[in-house]
């Protein structure tokens, strides 16, 4: 038995693909030590589905959580609420339900959302009604809120997608029936509905490359973000609107940092004893990946692997359970929230050639976010999308970026050239991957014609029948073997290619 915090230091760890293995190979009541009341399921980061068991009073325990949370940044019982997370099995929606319950509220909306139909219909409903003060969703679907209100055409194009591909109609059939299962949608009213509201929280990815957008259309929308997973429904979560750390959410869940290789040769060999950094002694900068200790009547977690890498950004903040103001008069006893910062995945740290979102170039690696930070300060640009090519033994392969635009340039040259330049020195790249590849001619950039986005488009309403709404978007980054491989798997998307 395990009686002071350090002696967990240097023990095994629990990893998802054990958890998973264990519950495949075994009655699930052998597993469990009682009875669950709630089976939940999220797609995973990789899209492939995770699934894990609550009892009813660990169920209870996570929505207590996070009322306690939704409080601290303004919620009351007077909120009306619109939840449009997923339906079940996925823990997105039903547990938002638990989380509303927690209050009194004064009406809203619940569109639990399964495909790409019941995306459309909820924001139907909701372009008919009075709006609410609190909505709660999945990241990508803020983003498909601001493409909707800001052309509705986007939205018959998008329906039009769905019919062909799930209902399989022809494409003349599919665009008249799209007017009529769109028929009531008001993408003005919508608008109106949206900037009422005053509380927005999101999840599944970070909030920060879609944030402009969101403050654009809805300058009102104060949003947070939040962290969690299939096994720790709320891991951290920002306090303050403004705030672009996480605030770990240390009451309930101890935590620790490990050396992604540490952890790494711990999923090798179950039985090896990772040694970690408990959170009381952390110290700014450092990194680490995240490994969670909580409790549960059905299924607790010991140190369980989260597989994200985190930079400590503050290991010192705390808050004053009243507010959500961060550190504290002295005197006033507070509650420790350190500053975190989820940079990466540990497997990233680990392996070049992960399918996971990452690119490498000659021992250089470079992440989503990074890229994300330097597209989307430009104007016009919907999607991008990188591709490294191996080239097998005939030395590097090129960096290839495809860049979606909004609409065709007035200068492709120029337009090319702004984004060259955006890359190189708007990238916070430590290791200045795209530089070394620019110096070194690898650099490519190719412009899709505007109509090119419908394949992204239709990867996104594909991945809403298959799963959760917190995985809807498409990956960025690409490893293809060569020039052949990557003409296989963009050849659509740059059929008309504007450069």
């Amino acid at each position: 038995m395990i009686t002071d915090p350090e002696e967990m230091s240097g023990s095994p760890i629990m990893t998802s693909d054990r958890i998973a293995r264990t519950l495949g190979e075994h009655p699930i009541e052998s597993v469990l030590n009682t009875p669950h009341a709630y089976c939940w399921k999220t797609s995973g980061y990789s899209g492939v589905s995770k699934t894990f068991y609550y009892s009813q009073e660990d169920a209870q325990s996570f929505a207590d959580i996070w009322a306690a949370y939704a409080w601290l940044t303004g919620v009351r019982s007077n909120s009306s609420f619109w939840n449009f997370g997923s339906k079940r099995p996925m823990v997105s929606g039903e547990l938002l339900e638990l989380v509303k319950d927690r209050f009194v509220t004064s009406g809203g909306l619940y569109t639990p959302i399964k495909n790409g139909l019941d995306f459309v219909k909820a924001l139907k409903k909701a372009s008919r009604s009075t709006g609410a003060d609190v909505i709660a969703g999945p990241t990508i679907a803020y983003y498909l809120i601001c493409r909707a209100v800001r052309d509705e055409r986007y939205m018959q194009e998008s329906v039009k997608r769905v019919l062909e591909n799930d209902m399989h109609l022809p494409s003349f059939l599919a665009r008249h029936t799209s007017r009529m299962v769109l028929s009531g949608f008001d993408s003005t009213r919508l608008s109106r509905t949206m900037e009422q509201m005053y509380i927005g929280f999101s999840y599944a990815e970070p909030l920060s490359s879609y944030m402009e957008m969101i403050q654009e259309h809805f300058p009102n929308l104060r949003m947070h973000d939040v962290y969690g997973s299939t096994e720790v429904p709320i891991i951290g979560a920002t306090l303050h609107h403004e705030d672009d750390a996480l605030a770990l959410l240390m009451p309930a869940l101890y935590a620790e940092l490990a050396d992604p290789l540490e952890v790494y040769k711990a999923k090798k060999n179950p039985d090896y004893g990772v040694p970690t950094i408990p959170w009381y002694k952390w110290e700014q900068g450092m990194t680490g990946e995240l490994i969670i200790s909580r409790p549960g009547t059905a299924l607790p977690l010991l140190r369980y692997a989260t597989g994200d890498l985190l930079e400590i950004v503050d290991p010192i903040r705390s808050f004053i359970p009243g507010t959500a103001s961060s550190y504290p008069e002295e005197g006033i006893e507070a509650v420790p929230a350190p500053a975190i910062r989820v940079i990466a995945r540990s497997a990233d740290a680990i392996d070049f050639e992960t399918d996971e979102e990452m690119g490498s170039f000659m021992g250089k690696k470079i992440y989503t976010p990074q890229i994300q930070q330097a597209i989307l300060s430009l104007p016009g640009i919907v999607w991008w999308e990188l591709f490294r090519v191996r080239n097998g033994d005939k030395g590097p392969g090129p960096l290839i970026f495809l860049i979606y635009p909004e609409r065709i340039p007035e200068d492709v040259e120029g337009f090319t050239e702004t984004i060259r330049k955006a890359l190189m020195y708007k990238t916070p790249d430590e290791t200045e991957t795209i530089k070394s590849a620019e110096s070194m001619g690898l650099l490519e950039i190719r412009i899709t014609h505007p109509e090119a986005f419908a394949e992204i488009q239709s990867e996104i309403l594909d991945k809403i029948d298959s799963s959760s709404l917190g995985q809807l978007k498409p990956r960025h980054i690409f490893t293809v073997k060569d020039r052949i491989d990557f003409s296989r798997k963009t050849s659509r998307k740059l059929v008309r290619a504007l450069r």
